[in-house]
């Protein structure tokens, strides 16, 4: 029997369901993936051991960099160049630090010559500039000039220092050319000369450290150098600042001064920086440079000097405007009084502005103005011994009537005057061409101009012209008579003097608004027939506060006066019949507009005028001034604190404290200020401000003081409980202040410091061809002129 192949045995249920289990868990488990927060874990470690490799690399990178920076410049020149542009400081820190000793002899060695250390800090020994000088060839006298500037920083001492041997880095180097010849020379030459000066440049033999108290933090330098002439020794050379915060030697700008003075720093503008001045000026002829210090969007090199220029006016003012034009021409004394006075009523407060401030740039431009006025002043005060000089002096200054006067000395004094005008080289001219374009009818100027026009052109001209500005009503027929009697004196020809008033008009009063006219009431002039009244007319009644005879100053009432027609000869109107009318707008700003006076009026000691304006311009409720234009100038006396003046007199200020606390008394009766010691009245106004000037000729200063409602309700309040903000100070007035004005034994001379007072202080003024000064004195309906009387000892 054969054995057949045995079957294999079944598997049991038991074991088939524990295979199928493992098989399934086994499945599960390849298919289940890997938790999220697994890979997030590993990607976190893989990036920072990425992030400390590529530091670690940056790190060795940037020592790397450095260490070439420091110890081989020449292999950081790839970096070197793309650097931006304020980093990339040529030599600056680059090179390796040398003691002073080899900086020295390195630089010996190449054929330089070493100048004097400046300090670049506190302390030369840890910052210093070095000038490089050259030696010019077949030179015998000043042979050698700066041809580089170096600035050096000493090395940290803890690497580089040590024991005595201080070593530096090169921080920063400037090569050095001096200005150009035609630079130089420029405000010696005349731009019609054929000469103008070449492109060469000229040498800079010094190099000096402002001092003093300067602008901003750094150091500021000036570089010099000098040319002689046939008759100027001139100063020229550069401006440097080194700026400590980047180590940077910066040119600023270029200089030149015919008179030889080196640039200086002075308080102009009355800013808390000053400005630099340099001088220009040429003979009699006034020409300063104010530059102010003005930060620049540069991180290398953040300031620069600005230029103050006259040009465009920072205030659309029309006056504003014209005192400018004058200043620009050269007038500078006129312009300035101008000026100030529009200043003063600009920054009168009013109802509606309480607290009004001319802008820094406008400032800026009234004190550049005010400087060269001091300068023209000062020339014009001096007497000098040749006509030709006192001529020009005075023409220059804007007197005109003193510099008329040399013609009428003696013919030769004319033929001088008359050889002096043929050299002019436009510089009275266009002053001339100024003060007509600003006022046509002043007869000072209208002369001045027909002899110019005459030495240049020949008198047969002078007399075209004048001709046809009589025809255009600009020049009177009486004024064309004077005129050509100058031309004639001008040829040192012996002229008949005139029986006719030749005097001009010199007018001050208040102008009110006419609804009406009526031509029978007023009188006329001898070359009027009848007055004519048209609907489109504007009409003004100006009453006459002061006017000038030609001999002396006559002031209301005019109870003497004849009403008749040589009342116009009587007041100056035959000779200049203009006058000018101002107002001030709510906003501060001046308004003036030129009249003509067409008839003259009296009533019970009053004397009215009858003018005629191109347009109305003027608000009911103004009150406007009218002027003649050779009637005054405004004056604006010197301002010092009471503090200020107690360090120089402290018995005056003891005698005006008493006076103006006595006045605090009288000026509220209900509630009078208490009694106080010297000391604490002096801490509580002591800033306040006060003006001296001389107005009762006796050679001592008065003091003008100017008080707010503001200033004196703040000081109820001080005496009450303490202050805790600063006292304000009188240039801070917000409403009209009240004046107060004490003489110089300490005794009140003027008064209008009382509760509700209907008069104010408008300004100060100086009667033209007079030494009196004269307040201006505006009330509720007109202003009056007020001079001080020796006799009775008081303002009238």
């Amino acid at each position: 029997m054969t054995n057949s192949p045995q079957k294999p045995q079944k598997e049991t249920k038991q074991y088939q369901s524990s295979k199928k289990l493992i098989k399934g868990e086994y499945k599960k488990l390849v298919k289940k993936p890997v938790k999220k927060s697994y890979r997030k874990g590993c990607l976190i470690k893989i990036f920072a051991i990425a992030l400390l490799f590529t530091s670690g690399g940056v790190a060795i990178a940037c020592a790397w960099i450095s260490w070439l920076f420091i110890f081989s410049p020449d292999e950081a020149r790839f970096f070197k160049e793309r650097l931006p542009e304020w980093m990339n400081f040529s030599e600056t820190n680059t090179q390796h630090p040398q003691s002073l000793e080899k900086i020295e002899k390195i630089l010996t060695s190449q054929g330089k010559i070493l100048g004097k250390r400046l300090s670049l800090g506190k302390n030369k020994d840890k910052s210093f500039l070095l000038p490089i000088f050259q030696k010019r060839n077949n030179c015998q006298f000043d042979c050698q000039y700066i041809t580089q500037l170096r600035a050096y920083q000493i090395a940290p001492s803890q690497l580089f220092n040590s024991g005595w041997s201080k070593k530096y880095f090169l921080n920063s180097k400037l090569d050095i050319t001096g200005p150009s010849e035609s630079f130089v020379v420029a405000p010696l030459v005349n731009a019609t000369d054929e000469i103008q000066g070449s492109n060469m440049a000229l040498p800079l033999s010094e190099i000096n450290q402002f001092q003093g108290k300067t602008p901003t933090q750094g150091k500021w330098f000036y570089l010099q150098g000098k040319r002689s002439t046939a008759n100027h020794a001139i100063a020229y050379g550069h401006i440097l600042y080194y700026n400590p915060q980047r180590s940077n030697l910066q040119f600023i700008l270029s200089w030149t001064s015919p008179s030889g003075e080196i640039p200086e720093w002075k308080q102009v503008t009355g800013n808390k920086d000053k400005e630099l001045v340099v001088n220009k000026t040429v003979g009699f002829e006034p020409s300063l440079q104010v530059y102010q210090v003005k930060p620049i969007k540069s991180v290398r090199n953040p300031i620069t000097l600005k230029l103050i220029e006259l040009k465009p006016p920072s205030l659309k003012d029309t006056s504003y405007q014209k005192a400018l034009l004058l200043a620009r021409s050269g007038l500078w004394t006129p312009s300035s009084r101008w000026l100030q006075f529009i200043k003063k009523q600009i920054e009168k407060p009013t109802k509606k502005s309480k607290n009004r401030k001319i802008s820094a740039d406008a400032q800026a431009q009234i004190d550049v103005i005010g400087l060269h006025a001091k300068l023209s002043q000062k020339q014009a005060a001096i007497n000098w011994a040749s006509p030709s000089q006192q001529v020009q002096v005075d023409l220059i200054n804007g007197n005109w009537s003193k510099a008329l006067q040399i013609l009428d000395k003696s013919p030769d004094d004319a033929k001088e005057v008359a050889s002096f005008l043929q050299q002019d080289n436009g510089s009275l001219w266009k002053r001339a061409i100024a003060a007509l374009e600003v006022n046509p009818h002043r007869r000072e100027v209208q002369a001045w101009f027909g002899l110019m026009l005459a030495a240049k052109k020949g008198e047969a001209e002078a007399v075209s012209w004048l001709k046809s500005e009589v025809s255009a009503a600009k020049v009177s027929q009486d004024n064309l008579e004077y005129i050509q009697g100058l031309l004639k004196k001008l040829k040192g020809e012996v002229v008949k003097p005139q029986v006719i008033f030749n005097h001009p008009s010199r007018i001050i009063g208040g102008a009110k608004l006419l609804s009406k006219v009526n031509p029978a009431s007023w009188l006329k002039s001898n070359s009027q027939i009848q007055l004519q009244i048209h609907k489109n007319q504007t009409w003004y009644a100006v009453e006459v506060s002061s006017f000038h005879n030609g001999k002396q100053w006559l002031s209301s009432p005019f109870n003497s006066l004849k009403s008749d027609e040589n009342l116009w000869n009587y007041l100056g109107l035959n000779t200049d019949p203009s006058i000018q009318i101002t107002a001030w707008n709510p906003a501060g700003e001046q308004q003036t507009t030129s009249a003509i006076i067409q008839g003259v009026q009296q009533q019970e000691g009053k004397l009215l005028l009858l003018a005629e304006v191109k347009e109305k311009i003027f608000q009911p409720q103004q009150i406007p001034l009218a002027l003649s234009s050779q009637a005054l100038e405004w004056v604006e006396p010197r301002r010092i604190t009471l503090l200020e003046l107690y360090q120089q007199d402290p018995n005056r200020v003891k005698k005006i404290l008493s006076q103006i606390w006595r006045s605090f008394q009288t000026y509220n009766s209900e509630k009078p200020l208490p009694k106080l010691d010297f000391q604490r009245g002096l801490e509580l106004i002591g800033n306040w401000s006060i003006q001296e000037i001389d107005l009762t000729g006796n050679q001592k200063p008065e003091a003008l003081m100017s008080i707010s409602r503001e200033a004196i309700a703040y000081l109820y309040k001080s005496l009450n409980q303490k202050p805790s903000s600063p006292k304000p100070s009188s240039q801070n007035q917000q409403s009209r202040p009240q004046s107060l004005i004490l003489s110089d034994s300490g005794k009140v001379i003027y008064n209008d410091f009382f509760q509700n007072s209907q008069q104010s202080l408008t300004a100060i003024a100086q009667l033209l061809d007079t030494e009196r000064f004269v307040l201006i004195v505006e009330n509720s309906h007109r202003y009056e002129i007020k001079a001080w009387s020796a006799k009775n000892k008081r303002f009238e």
